[in-house]
């Protein structure tokens, strides 16, 4: 038994003369030619259309958000007393891990323990 039986409805059509619903094509509004399939008509003002680009950089690395975040906090002159780039200025050091992890962490990530700030950091590859 054919469980779609009487749930489907099949059409006839007879594209060279006519359909089964005794409509013919040329009732079917413009024909093909006069819907602006040319690129020029796209536009709408006679122009090419200029077609999507992709972002600039899209498929470029970029650093992480933990990253981009740790930066702020080490580049931020206010708390140097706290953690501040170190002499060479390609590292940094952080002064004061108690104030750190109470104060700064909860400012910029989801947490307050400073051995999760540093198992992430070790995470971290050069690149």
């Amino acid at each position: 038994m054919d469980p779609f039986h009487g749930i489907v409805k099949e059409e006839e059509f007879d594209f060279a003369g006519g359909a089964a619903d005794g409509y013919s094509p040329s009732s079917w509004g413009s024909s093909p030619s006069s819907w602006g399939s040319s690129p020029s008509s796209w536009a709408g003002d006679g122009a090419l259309a200029e077609l999507p680009r992709p972002m600039d950089g899209l498929g470029e690395a970029c650093p992480t958000p933990f990253l981009n975040k740790t930066y702020e906090v080490v580049d931020d002159h206010s708390t140097d007393t706290i953690v501040s780039w170190g002499v060479a200025g390609n590292t940094f050091v952080v002064w004061d891990a108690h104030a750190f992890s109470m104060v700064l962490l909860p400012r910029y990530f989801k947490h307050s323990n400073f051995s999760s700030f540093v198992r992430q950091l070790n995470t971290v590859q050069e690149g």
